[in-house]
């Protein structure tokens, strides 16, 4: 049983990656803005969770019907860590190595969306000021700020991931 939880996990896992590199890889040859834009991390969001949600109906089927809170849970997060250690990788590659200079022109996008956002709250200029200054200090898209990022990510899927197994677990007087 738990052979098939990882095997599913690792190939749908692999899937996930692939699709959010292809993702990632289409953002940056259409428009580097995408990468700021709302719309495409919700995207991005509904695409990784659906990946789990997908990878736990499949091992429940696989599983008759019969899956323990701690398969469930497995069969949800298993290919959210594969996939997003993809895309990450992916992405440590394509703006460290590929090409350094995107990584510029998205913090550039960055800082003019805090910008504006900040004053369309009448945030006052010196904290604004500070906020850009901070932004342009730090590159978010170096490798250990990346690997950072996974981490985060991973902790916050896995909580939305012990969510999810409460609705897929087999109640225990149907074990």
């Amino acid at each position: 049983m738990e052979n098939t939880i990882k095997k599913n996990g690792s190939t749908y896992g692999l899937i996930l990656g692939i699709i959010l590199v292809l993702f990632t890889t289409i953002m940056y040859v259409v428009d580097l803005s995408l990468f700021t834009s709302t719309w495409v991390g919700i995207v991005n969001f509904i695409i990784i969770i659906g990946f789990g949600i997908y990878t736990s109906i499949i091992n429940k089927k696989l599983l008759k019907g019969i899956m323990t809170y701690k398969q469930a849970f497995l069969s949800f997060i298993l290919p959210i860590i594969i996939g997003m250690a993809l895309y990450v990788l992916y992405n440590i590659l394509l703006f460290n190595v590929i090409d350094p200079e995107a990584k510029e022109v998205i913090t550039d996008n960055i800082v003019k969306m805090t910008r504006d956002m900040m004053a369309k709250f009448n945030v006052p200029a010196a904290d604004i000021n500070k906020a850009i200054t901070e932004i342009e200090n730090k590159d978010n898209f170096g490798p250990w700020p990346q690997i950072q990022s996974y981490f985060f990510m991973i902790v916050f899927y896995s909580v939305l991931g012990l969510l999810v197994a409460l609705i897929f677990k087999t109640p225990a007087n149907k074990e």
